[in-house]
Parts: C-alpha cells; structure tokens; sequence
C-alpha cells in the first residue's frame, strides 16, 4: 500500500514540476514579471508554511500526554 501512495506523490511532484516549467516557457510576461512574481508567491507560501508550523508547534506544548512505561518494550 505504501508503495502505491510513494509512487502516487512522486506522480502528483513531477506533474507539478512539469506543469510550472510549461507555464513559464508560455508565460506572456517577461523575465524579470515573473522572477516577481514567483519571489512574491514564495513569500506567501513561506509565510503560510510558517504559520501553520507555528499553530502546531503551539498546540502541542501546551499539555504533553504520557506514553506509558517505556522500560517494558
């Protein structure tokens, strides 16, 4: 099962990868348009990325739950 999803996100990566490079060879703006706009949408995804991270993180320091006796694995 695991090799199914493995190969499914590799599959879901490269047709993304493929679909940016296309894009930007079709793209009706010039070089320096897009370089802008690709640093302004890594920005955003950046931010997004760390505030996600941040809400996680602060979630779970709050109230940590035991996991049981460790010495009898």
């Amino acid at each position: 099962m695991e090799n199914h999803t493995g190969k499914f996100v590799v599959g879901i990566v490269t047709g993304a990868l493929v679909g940016t490079a296309i894009a930007l060879l079709l793209a009706p703006n010039t070089g320096r348009e897009t370089r802008k706009a690709i640093r302004g949408k890594a920005g955003q995804v950046a931010n997004s990325i760390k505030h996600r991270c941040g809400n996680h993180r602060d979630s779970d320091a709050e109230e940590p739950q035991p996991v049981g006796n460790l010495e009898q694995a």
